[in-house]
């Protein structure tokens, strides 16, 4: 099965990227979480475009946009976007784009933890936090949705792509995240 594959082989990747992003660890300050919005932004001012184009199903693609989330969080943090640009993953096809769109609609069920967190910790709920709680009650519906089209894309072939595409996917995100600065906000 598809989605089993893709947890097992993504494990390690998932792992790292949640244990560098420690979001839930005393170390997260205000600062910080800023920071890190700021890069989650620069990645999705790019790759979400490109999922976009690939998916072509703005039904279904459309609620699940998380830059206009990432720019208001920005603006309520008082930031403005940094001008890297990251490398993003190198996408060809519908079956790429949904495995790419696995890590990062994975994500949004770990981030419901995350903006109770950022509520609780750093006075955060609303504005400066909307990414993380992106989908509210509808996370769960939303990921089986997401399974389900996920899973009818499932051939041998194909399988082999997702996963690669999940893969190149997690480790740009990681570059983009926890690479030194070289740019500036501006």
């Amino acid at each position: 099965m598809l989605l089993t594959r893709l947890r097992t082989e993504t494990r390690a990747a998932h792992d790292r990227i949640e244990s560098d992003l420690d979001m839930l660890g005393p170390g997260l300050t205000l600062e910080r979480y800023g920071a890190l919005v700021a890069r989650f932004h620069a990645f999705f001012r790019i790759w979400e475009p490109r999922i976009g184009e690939l998916v072509g199903d703005e039904a279904f693609f459309g609620p699940r946009r998380k830059l206009p989330l990432l720019e208001a969080d920005l603006a309520a943090l008082g930031l403005a976007p940094l001008r890297q640009t990251p490398r993003i993953p190198r996408l060809d096809d519908v079956e790429e784009a949904m495995g790419s769109l696995y890590v990062l609609e994975g994500s949004t069920m770990g981030g419901q933890v995350i903006a109770k967190s950022l509520e609780r910790r750093l006075g955060l709920a609303g504005p400066g936090a909307t990414y993380f709680a992106s989908y509210g009650r509808d996370v769960a519906a939303r990921w089986r949705a997401f399974q389900d089209i996920l899973a009818s894309l499932s051939s041998p072939a194909a399988d082999d792509r997702i996963v690669c595409a999940a893969l190149a996917t997690f480790e740009s995100l990681q570059a983009c995240l926890f690479a030194p600065a070289r740019t500036r906000h501006g």
